[in-house]
């Protein structure tokens, strides 16, 4: 969410600016309601000059976001290193394992262990894809201890075997 769209900013869903936003019908059935230029440019205004004010009452979050972010590129950087873990990661960031755990709980609705086994996961969906690499081989180059651990983990993430998932390309729905 963070790189897609940006710093998070709370606004209270009992604000005014968010009541007029909800209160708005953009259509009623198959009629359009028109809101008139100047009210649109009003409520511009208001959404702006509320996320302004959170902005600068938030210095907290943004550092929060920048912080979410430095550790979202450690991982991908170092991605095939077997030590990073959450606890390697908080250290680099000079933060407490429990800190980092919680901001990204909050900022990314996961914890920092889940993003970075789904990064290690969705990389070796490419290489199982991409390459003839030997399964072994992918596993130390994503960073798995094992290829028993990356088939245990790939197993139970995506219902699948890493050797299946090369035979067929894709990862069923479940």
């Amino acid at each position: 969410m963070l790189r897609c769209f940006g710093p998070c900013y709370p606004i209270s869903p009992q604000s005014p600016v968010l009541q007029s936003l909800l209160s708005q019908q953009r259509y009623a059935g198959e009629v359009y309601h028109y809101i008139p230029a100047s009210e649109s440019a009003a409520m511009v205004k208001s959404v702006l000059t509320a996320l302004v004010a959170a902005a600068e009452s938030g210095e907290d979050d943004l550092s929060a976001n920048q912080l979410i972010m430095h550790a979202q590129q450690l991982m991908h950087a170092h991605l095939h290193d077997p030590q990073l873990n959450v606890s390697a990661l908080a250290g680099m960031l000079d933060v407490s394992r429990e800190h980092l755990t919680r901001l990204f709980s909050v900022q990314l609705g996961q914890t920092p262990y889940h993003y970075l086994q789904r990064k290690r996961l969705l990389e070796a969906c490419r290489l199982l894809k991409d390459t003839s690499l030997p399964i072994q081989e992918i596993s130390r180059r994503i960073g798995f201890s094992s290829q028993a651990l990356l088939a245990q983990r790939f197993k139970h993430v995506f219902g699948m075997t890493a050797t299946e998932f090369r035979k067929v390309g894709v990862v069923p729905l479940r």
